[in-house]
């Protein structure tokens, strides 16, 4: 082989080298377009369940301190009950007032309100820490009081 002949194989190869890196490079971006999109469609749809989710087992909560209050109040004076109850994390604040049990839960839309509502006149408060708690559900002369 002559000298000019392998000086050109040389100019060859770093020709192809230089398109195979280019041709990577574009295959790489094709694949992370294709990629990135799916992604985020995972993450929003997982962001929504778990909204879905927290506010469920809220409402799950909500409906056992009205179904015992209901039972409660409906028994009389000085009847009383002891749930165990779990609360969901990202309780923002839990409101019993009047005839009314509302959680309001922190979601990725925002602040939403859970509620349900129940024949008995309800006073009390209770901790939003995420977790099971034993409630005490009391029934008084015209109302019923929730604690822990």
């Amino acid at each position: 082989m002559s000298l000019a002949m392998y000086k050109g194989h040389q100019k060859g190869c770093k020709g192809r080298k230089g398109q195979i890196a280019v041709e990577y490079i574009i295959m790489v971006g094709f694949l992370m377009a294709l990629t990135l999109p799916i992604i985020s469609l995972f993450l929003e749809y997982s962001r929504g369940s778990q909204d879905k989710i927290i506010t469920t087992q809220a409402y799950n909560a909500a409906r056992k301190i009205v179904d015992t209050a209901e039972t409660v109040y409906s028994y009389g004076e000085p009847s009383r009950l002891q749930i165990s109850v779990f609360f969901p994390s990202n309780i923002d604040s839990i409101v019993l007032r009047n005839k009314e049990v509302m959680f309001k839960i922190q979601t990725s839309s925002g602040i939403t309100d859970v509620a349900v509502y129940t024949i008995a006149n309800l006073t009390g408060s209770l901790s939003t820490v995420e977790g099971t708690h034993v409630i005490t559900v009391e029934a008084k002369s015209n109302y019923v009081e929730i604690s822990e």
